[in-house]
Formats: structure tokens, C-alpha cells, sequence
């Protein structure tokens, strides 16, 4: 079957699509594997603590399943085996407990820092009729970078806690990253202050890098927008267009 025009178009826009946009669309591996391209890692040590006891608990279990079948432990011994093989349960238990707790404070610390956020961005309007983010640079310099700066502060927070396992999941730490990423499309003002106060903050190496790839993403796909549009609308560009269709239509008569 031929495909249609439609899912043609469809298809080269999911191409053209940010790859930070497609990160909840992908599986929890391949999620991982996309926020480690903005350089956001997990440490080694941060899952630490739950394999440990993980680990301890299989290895008390195996022992005490091979001595009831072998016989080779007295009855005292036993008893002492399955108190050590509950008391591991109960410390892994009380482990995913804390960090489920953890992972309640960081999500509503961070939705408090987005809030936070909106409201410096209402301050650096304030009095001001017009939404256009150059103007509010203009005159409000101040307010405005207060503004940017606490937009990085949330990420910077995100990006903390996940690398150290304090309790924020990879959908959450996408999410304050693509809320950034929304700021910076909405904005070139953003980025550029954005960028700047990054650059020039006392921000961890981390943050500087991440908010870097991000701009810098979100540069060059606006780059890139200009020069397609700039392209579809000049006669190379509807030349183009017309070959192409020629084109489909000369597939569709061979099938």
C-alpha cells in the first residue's frame, strides 16, 4: 500500500522533532540513556544502599534454604538464620520506604520552584503591556535575569537530586528539563540570558552543561526552522516540491 502525503509529512516532522520532546515516549532504559546525552548521570553510589541490602537478603535467603535441605544446621542456628533473613527484609523494606518519601518532598519542592518561577516571571512584567520577553529585558533587567536564574536554580535541583539518587525519578528530572526546554523555544531572550547567567554563575559544572546542550539544541532547531521556510519559499524550494510529488506519483502508478 502506498503511503499517503499525510503520513509522509507526519513522519518527517517526528523526524525533525527535539529529541528531549521524545523522551517520555521511550522506555525507562532508552529514557536514561537520552538525559545522560544532556549529561545528566546517575552516580554509581545512589542506588547503593537498596542493592546492598538486596543482595544481602538473597544471599541470607540462599543460605537458609540449602541448610533445611541439607539438614546441617541445629535448631538454634536456624531460628538465628531466619531472624538475620527478616531483619535484612525489614531494613530493604524501611530503605524504599525513605526514598519513596524523598521522592514525594523533591516533586513537590520542585512544582514550589516552578511556581516560584512564575511568579518572578510576573514580577519582571509587572506594569509593563506587552508579553514580549525582549521588552521586559529591556526594562526590567534585573527582575528578568532574577527570573532566568530562578528557572536554572529548578533545573540545577532536578539534575542534584537524580544524580544522587535523593529521590527524583527519571520522568520527574525529564520534566523540570522539559519545562526549561519550553522556556528557551518560547524565547531567543531566554536562551541568550539563559546561557549567559549559566556561564557566569556559580552553578556546578554539571548545570553549566546541561543548560548549554539545551540552548544549543534549541538553536540550532530554531536555525534550523528559519532555513527551511526560508527554502520552501523560494523557487529552488517549490521546484523541489514539485519533483517530490512527481516523484510520489510515480511510485504510487508502479505499485
Amino acid at each position: 500500500m502506498p503511503r499517503s502525503s499525510t503520513n509522509d509529512d507526519l513522519e518527517l516532522e517526528l523526524e525533525r522533532e527535539p529529541p528531549i520532546r521524545r523522551i517520555l515516549q521511550l522506555s525507562s532504559r532508552e529514557r536514561r540513556h537520552e538525559l545522560e546525552r544532556l549529561g545528566i548521570r546517575k552516580s554509581r553510589s545512589s542506588d547503593l544502599p537498596v542493592w546492598a541490602l538486596a543482595a544481602l537478603l538473597v544471599a541470607a535467603g540462599a543460605v537458609a534454604i540449602v541448610a533445611a535441605v541439607t539438614h546441617s544446621l541445629s535448631t538454634d542456628l536456624a531460628i538465628g538464620m531466619a531472624t538475620a533473613v527478616i531483619t535484612v527484609a525489614g531494613l530493604l523494606v524501611a530503605v524504599l520506604q525513605w526514598r519513596a518519601g524523598l521522592a514525594e518532598k523533591a516533586v513537590d519542592a520542585l512544582y514550589r520552584r516552578i511556581a516560584l518561577a512564575n511568579q518572578m516571571r510576573i514580577e519582571a512584567f509587572k506594569g509593563l503591556k506587552t508579553d514580549d520577553e525582549g521588552v521586559a529585558l529591556r526594562e526590567r533587567p534585573i527582575d528578568y535575569r532574577f527570573f532566568v536564574f530562578t528557572e536554572i536554580d529548578s533545573l540545577e535541583y532536578a539534575t542534584i537530586r537524580y544524580r544522587y539518587g535523593l529521590g527524583m525519578s527519571g520522568p520527574i528530572v525529564d520534566r523540570a528539563v522539559r519545562h526549561f526546554q519550553r522556556r528557551c523555544e518560547e524565547s531567543r531572550e531566554f536562551r541568550a540570558t539563559a546561557a549567559d547567567c549559566a556561564a557566569n554563575g556559580a552553578y556546578l559544572q554539571g548545570t553549566k552543561h546541561v543548560v548549554k546542550e539545551v540552548v544549543g539544541r534549541v538553536d540550532r532547531a530554531a536555525s534550523g526552522d528559519v532555513e527551511r521556510a526560508t527554502e520552501a519559499s523560494s523557487p529552488r524550494g517549490w521546484l523541489r516540491r514539485r519533483v517530490d510529488r512527481r516523484h510520489r506519483k510515480a511510485q504510487v502508478r508502479a505499485q
